[in-house]
Formats: structure tokens, C-alpha cells, sequence
């Protein structure tokens, strides 16, 4: 009686420690493989300013450097201010405001604004292992993990005083908090928005993915209608937020700026249509779709059940990260030139 009582209890022992040899091995190789990788990271984290995009990192640390003086959220400001205050209008100086603040503690360093890009990093990182498969199969899906967080795209802006990773870890977590909100209160919900919001307001490209913050909203069952247009109605709070934002960021342009527009405070659909125009077809098939292919695997094959497992309980995972890589795709196609 007592041996069958305790069969369960035993059958999850051994289940427990059960080892998949063959996704052991691939969990351990993944993070030899890596691991080079993140050991450069690691050591650039105190260099100077310098590099790809160094200009665009000393504008950031600028933004971050004027709030040590003027702290005011509402009211950014750069050095090159042209005989002017030096408020601009921009993309909401989220990033380097939480820079500023860690320097009021750590004092005033380009280790700091490093710092906190790795934190948002840290932060995709966990937001993804928290969608693994279940124990039998973590170790498989944590390897995969583990290799598309460390994409060439994603440690290059990883180490770079740049809202990039921000965006990218701000929209992550939304999806995933958007994803586990299935069958919870509306106000998860509405929290999964609000964070996908602040990673479009921290750089606005953010907004070529807003779709998978719908398709990660429900389970889309229609007989649910209700629960539906509820959640899809949360999701269009980014736009909202976005909208204001940049709202505001024209008027500081128009108050302050003088015509000398530094910063891309609002989105220029003129060099949208005109790009769209001009799309080199062989460029974009041969270069850039290999290129996000392989920069931001991690949201398309990672959490789909195209790799891991076809079983249904995990192919509501799938939809927002493929929308996700389309939209990275997106982004490319309509602003191609700069690459």
C-alpha cells in the first residue's frame, strides 16, 4: 500500500533526473560557442566612445549627461546646441534618463550607459527562457535560446550606448507578458501593453512589430469574441502613446530647435515612399533577408513550435515571433539605403 502511494513521488524522481545526453551536449556546445562572444562584450564594456554609430552613441550619452544638469523628463537636451538651450525633440529619452539616474550613483562614465543596455539585454534574455518547453525538453530549448540572444545583431548593440537594445528588450518582454496573460485579468493585459509602449516610444521602429503584440494578445478563439476585441482594443495603447509622443516632440521642435532638427523627432514619410520607390529586389533578397535572418533568429524559430515541438500547446507561440521577423524585414526593406 505504502510502495503504490509512493509511486508517483518515485516516477517524478526519476523523471527529474532523467538527462537528455544528446540536448545536454547542445546546451553545453551553444554556450561554447557563444561564449567568446560575450567574453568581448564583457571586456568593451569600459571603452571610449568609438566605433560604428560613435556619433550617435556620444548624441545618447549627451541626452544622459544634460539630465545630471536638468532633469526634467519632458525637456531633452543635447551639447551641440547651436547657441541655443539645447532642448530637442526626439524619441522619449527613456534609455538615457535610466543612464543618467545610474550615474548620479556610479558617477559620470561610458561604463554606465554599457551597463544598462547589458541590464535590458538581461532582460530579452530571462523574458524568452521563461517560454521554454517544458523539463524534458529545457535543455534543447534553453541551447536554442541561448544561440539567438547571441545573434551577431543582437551583442553588437548589446555593448553600445544605444536605444536599440532597449527597444528590442522592452518589446520582447511585452509580447512575452502579452503571451502569459491568456486566461488572466484584463490588467495583465494591459500591462503587456504599456511595456510594448515604452519600447516604442524608446525608439519607434518598434512599431513595425506592433503586430505581434496582437497576435500575442489572444488565443483567438471566436467564440470569445468579447475577450477578444477587449485585448486587441489594449493593444492599440503603443499607438496612443506613441501618437502623443511624438505630438510633443514636434512642438519642442518648433519651440526650441530654430529649424536646426538634429535629431529624426518625427517620422519623414517622404524618405519612406521614396525608399519603397527605389527598392533594389536583389539587394534585399540576397543581403538583408540573410542578414535579419540570422541577426533575430530568436524570434522566429526559437520560440516556434517549427524547431522545438509541433505539439499544439506551444504553437500559439509561434504566430507573434514570426510577425516579429517580418516586421525586422520590414523595417530593412523601407529603409535600405542606410545599409
Amino acid at each position: 500500500m505504502i510502495i503504490e502511494r509512493l509511486a508517483p513521488f518515485r516516477h517524478g524522481l526519476v523523471r527529474a533526473f532523467t538527462i537528455d545526453i544528446g540536448a545536454t551536449i547542445l546546451l553545453i556546445l551553444s554556450f561554447l560557442l557563444v561564449a567568446p562572444t560575450l567574453f568581448g562584450v564583457i571586456r568593451s564594456v569600459g571603452d571610449p566612445l568609438s566605433g560604428e554609430h560613435y556619433h550617435r552613441q556620444a548624441d545618447t550619452f549627451s541626452v544622459a549627461v544634460n539630465f545630471l544638469e536638468h532633469p526634467n523628463f519632458f525637456y531633452p537636451r543635447v551639447h551641440h546646441d547651436s547657441g541655443t538651450t539645447g532642448i530637442r525633440g526626439m524619441e522619449a529619452p527613456i534609455y538615457p534618463y535610466l543612464i543618467s539616474l545610474s550615474m548620479r550613483v556610479f558617477g559620470e562614465s561610458d561604463w554606465v550607459g554599457r551597463l544598462v543596455c547589458a541590464l535590458f539585454f538581461l532582460v530579452a534574455f530571462g523574458a524568452l527562457m521563461t517560454l521554454r518547453t517544458p523539463v524534458d525538453d529545457a535543455p534543447r530549448s534553453s541551447s536554442l535560446i541561448v544561440i539567438a540572444v547571441a545573434s551577431p545583431m543582437t551583442l553588437y548593440y548589446a555593448r553600445q550606448i544605444q536605444p536599440d537594445m532597449p527597444m528590442v528588450a522592452l518589446g520582447v518582454l511585452g509580447v512575452v507578458l502579452a503571451l502569459r496573460s491568456h486566461d488572466q485579468p484584463w490588467w495583465k493585459m494591459l500591462i503587456a501593453s504599456l511595456v510594448f509602449g515604452l519600447g516604442m516610444l524608446t525608439k519607434y521602429p518598434l512599431i513595425f512589430v506592433w503586430p505581434a503584440l496582437v497576435a500575442a494578445s489572444n488565443r483567438w478563439r471566436w467564440s470569445e469574441w468579447r475577450t477578444i476585441l477587449i485585448r486587441c482594443a489594449l493593444t492599440l495603447i503603443p499607438l496612443a502613446m506613441l501618437v502623443a509622443w511624438i505630438k510633443w516632440s514636434a512642438g519642442l521642435d518648433a519651440a526650441y530647435a530654430k529649424g536646426d532638427l538634429y535629431f529624426a523627432s518625427t517620422p519623414k514619410s517622404s524618405e519612406i515612399i521614396k525608399n519603397l520607390k527605389s527598392i533594389n529586389v536583389a539587394h534585399s533578397i540576397g543581403w538583408i533577408l540573410p542578414y535579419y535572418a540570422i541577426a533575430f533568429p530568436a524570434f522566429a524559430v526559437v520560440i516556434s513550435g517549427f524547431v522545438i515541438s509541433f505539439r499544439a500547446p506551444y504553437r500559439r507561440y509561434a504566430a507573434p515571433f514570426w510577425i516579429w521577423l517580418l516586421g525586422a524585414f520590414g523595417i530593412a526593406i523601407v529603409f535600405w539605403p542606410r545599409f
